[in-house]
């Protein structure tokens, strides 16, 4: 997930103990490679969504968003 993302493997560990936050604009990948991960291994239970990332973000308005911007 680390190399998927870009990041240093300590990052995802912080991650994933709580000790930092996901950043907000990371959330979107994060699904993104899960939801790629689950497919490959026929495992939906692997999909890890931005809302359960981060739920202070009104990702149903982001998403809207990206959905209208490519209708334009």
């Amino acid at each position: 997930m680390a190399s998927a993302l870009g990041v240093k493997q300590p990052t995802i560990s912080e991650w994933l103990r709580g000790d930092r936050r996901v950043p907000a604009e990371r959330c979107p990948q994060i699904e993104r490679e899960t939801r790629r991960l689950a497919r490959d291994k026929s495992d939906p239970s692997l999909i890890v969504t931005c809302e359960q990332l981060r739920d202070d973000v009104a990702w149903e308005v982001l998403r809207e968003q990206a959905v209208d911007a490519k209708a334009a």
